[in-house]
């Protein structure tokens, strides 16, 4: 692909990708993406012939930056508490956003799970990727069963997610990485 048209690609999936976090997969339309990413119609369906194309390309991207994301915590951080911990300080980031709006991948995955199985199956395939990172650092962390704490952190992760979309209260993400903290200093190290 030339660079001109990888660019317009990328400028399309980043409208697009907005344009799925605010108003949703149902509403989600050629002509709000065209709008938010500023192109023309014409170049839009040219890259995408469908919504669903455009969701897939949307969850690949998301993938590849978490993977990336996840790659850099290794060479950044020397220990599983220490990456764990920074596991954590992801939602802390966006909280005002994840307040509006809900947790990317969770709403997400919520609502093509509803309307879209196929799709909804596919985003869940961006949870693994983190499920099966947090297995990994749970095993070279603590002698507990790395499956269930891997579970239990991704649970309370969008459970707090969840709860500061339900009542806008960004704090609930505060109040949840204090209490995450506090529990891993309860397992048993290695």
């Amino acid at each position: 692909m030339r660079k001109s048209t990888e660019e317009l690609r990328s400028k399309i999936l980043k409208g697009a990708e907005k344009v799925l976090y605010e108003k949703g997969y149902q509403q989600m339309s050629f002509s709000l993406i065209s709008q938010a990413a500023s192109v023309p119609r014409g170049n839009l369906n040219y890259h995408f012939k469908t919504k669903e194309e455009i969701v897939m390309a949307i969850i690949d991207a998301r993938k590849s930056r978490s993977i990336e994301m996840l790659n850099g915590w290794a060479q950044e951080f020397d220990s599983p508490h220490d990456r764990l911990i920074r596991f954590t300080k992801m939602s802390l980031h966006d909280r005002k956003k994840v307040a509006r709006y809900g947790c990317p991948m969770g709403t997400l995955s919520n609502e093509l799970g509803k309307y879209a199985p196929k799709l909804g199956k596919y985003a869940r395939s961006h949870f693994e990727i983190f499920r099966k990172w947090l297995v990994g650092e749970f095993t070279n962390y603590c002698s507990g069963d790395p499956e269930t704490l891997a579970a239990q952190m991704l649970i309370s992760v969008q459970g707090a997610s969840l709860l500061a979309h339900v009542y806008d209260d960004p704090s609930t993400i505060d109040g949840n990485f204090e209490a995450i903290c506090a529990w891993l200093l309860t397992l048993e190290s290695k």
